[in-house]
């Protein structure tokens, strides 16, 4: 089974919170059903592209905001075939996660490496920053 998210389902998006929430919850309902499965040997991924050329995209872009319109001005959306040939070579090794192509990959990447920077500044203890203020 494969369900279909996004990579905004990791990455919070400026303006379009309501999107990022339903993908953040796709994300969160396919894990769980990865693991309530597994016993009954029913494999669950989660596909997380970036934009996909669909009339989908097309509809959604009229909607978008402008700050969203702006961060992804840059990214050429894959083609359909493209994510599905990527599906269809991953699917066979039950990967958790399928993300094609290096753009969605390093967006990935970079928000778990931030996030866990920011944790880590965080969590630091409290006596070391009392010493670096007074």
């Amino acid at each position: 089974m494969i369900n279909t998210a996004s990579i905004a389902g990791f990455i919070p998006l400026f303006g379009y919170t309501g999107y990022s929430a339903s993908k953040f919850a796709v994300k969160g309902f396919s894990r769980a059903l990865r693991i309530e499965l597994k016993p009954f040997n029913i494999k669950v991924s989660l596909l997380c592209p970036l934009n996909t050329k669909t009339p989908g995209l097309e509809t959604e872009n009229i909607h978008k905001p402008d700050a969203v319109l702006k961060t992804e001005e840059k990214l050429v959306p894959m083609e359909p075939e493209a994510v599905a040939k990527i599906v269809l070579k991953k699917l066979h090794s039950n990967p958790w996660l399928i993300i094609p192509g290096a753009d969605g990959w390093l967006a990935y990447w970079v928000n778990r490496l931030s996030t866990r920077l920011m944790n880590w500044i965080v969590r630091r203890p409290v006596e070391s920053v009392k010493d670096s203020v007074g």
